[in-house]
């Protein structure tokens, strides 16, 4: 099963063709099925660790797989990865129906398929991804997309983009480490941080706080919260990820 994926989309166009003979190609099993939960709800054995969804066609007729989809993968305590494919368009759709933080790969079309095979790769190399769990945790999509770019060669990562989400998600999922935006409009970063503390099952998951301010008040109050430590955001790409390393090796 580690080597298999579940296509799910409309009756197959050529690209969508294209794309799944390449990832047969690389020896992948891959099982097609429509955007319909019934016919998931009724997939025999377990479900293979990859789902792909191509976003093509009526898009409106995606939501309720893509429901389905998230409650499945809340449950398998991060063991089923959620891999989907449109244009803007269709990812903004996407990103409506279901939060950031089930998500593993968005990729837009027009897409190279071998991005799509070196992402499943990963996957089957170590029956998730590579490395320890992160929840990324901002209001921001570009910071949560870059970052998690720059972490998803070694680590898992997961993305949040409120407080709220986040507490949902960590409830229902394990995490390593919660990278924090320090500052994020109606829940905070640091009432986020309370929050995650007065929880019995999440008080122990450390938290690193990212801030893009360095003025000495802002690091005060950053400190003054005790996290395992914070990342200032404007720190050039390899000193973040060097910051991570660094404390999943105790340095």
């Amino acid at each position: 099963m580690e080597k298999s994926v579940l296509f799910i989309g409309k009756e197959p166009g050529f690209l969508a063709k294209a794309m799944i003979k390449s990832i047969r190609d690389h020896d992948f099993e891959v099982k097609v099925y429509p955007p319909d939960p019934s016919y998931l709800s009724n997939f025999e054995g377990e479900f293979p660790p990859v789902f792909l969804v191509y976003m093509e066609g009526d898009i409106q007729g995606f939501e309720s797989t893509l429901k389905y989809l998230q409650g499945i993968i809340s449950k398998s305590n991060g063991e089923l990865s959620l891999f989907i494919v449109g244009s803007k368009g269709e990812l903004d759709f996407v990103h409506e129906i279901i939060p950031p933080a089930f998500i593993d790969r968005m990729y837009t079309r027009p897409i190279d398929p071998k991005d799509v095979i070196d992402d499943l790769k990963k996957v089957s190399k170590s029956g998730k991804s590579l490395g320890q769990r992160i929840l990324i945790v901002d209001d921001d999509p570009l910071v949560l997309r870059t970052i998690k770019g720059w972490l998803s060669a070694k680590y898992t990562v997961f993305m949040a983009t409120s407080g709220t989400d986040a507490i949902e998600f960590l409830k229902k999922n394990s995490v390593d480490l919660i990278l924090l935006d320090y500052e994020m409009p109606e829940t905070s970063g640091l009432e986020t941080f309370e929050m995650i503390k007065k929880i019995p099952a999440l008080s122990k998951i450390p938290v690193i706080f990212l801030t893009s301010k360095d003025d000495k008040d802002t690091v005060k109050k950053v400190l003054d919260a005790h996290p395992e430590k914070y990342i200032l955001k404007t720190m050039p790409q390899v000193k973040i990820v060097k910051s991570i390393d660094s404390f999943f090796l105790g340095e």
